[in-house]
């Protein structure tokens, strides 16, 4: 679809639609792809996330050509509770959760936040607020 794809150091993904004015601010849509177990029958599918990309690809089909930057925001472990708190994709983006406080999470095996990065192949060293990449 011609998106600027980028992920964040906890697997947070980024869809950028760059826009026709860089001045302005973007906006956003977002949404979750990992869910409870027996969530229900349509909470596994990313039915949110791929909505927001179906918008997308309809807009830009129709010719629509945004003057902000549209930035579709796909969040990481947001409902498990692996580590005892939901919301951490979201939190880390968002200074809500400290680098510091998530680097001393560990799961009920006693596995880090780290560890976890590293098997996922998420190598970038920093967590937190900041850019994807």
């Amino acid at each position: 679809m011609g998106l600027q794809v980028a992920k964040d150091a906890v697997g947070n993904l980024f869809a950028r639609w760059p826009g026709t004015d860089p001045n302005l601010a973007p906006v956003a849509t977002a949404h979750i792809i990992d869910a409870i177990p027996n969530a229900g029958r349509y909470r596994r599918r990313g039915s949110g996330s791929s909505g927001g990309l179906e918008a997308l690809r309809a807009l830009k089909e129709s010719g629509f050509k945004p003057r902000r930057t549209i930035e579709l925001i796909v969040f990481t472990a947001e409902e498990p509770t692996r580590f005892g708190i939901g919301c951490l994709g979201s939190r880390l983006l968002s200074g809500a959760l400290s680098p510091k406080k998530a680097a001393a999470l560990r799961d009920f095996q006693g596995r880090t936040l780290e560890q976890w990065r590293k098997q996922a192949g998420l190598r970038r060293p920093e967590l937190g607020v900041g850019a994807a990449t």
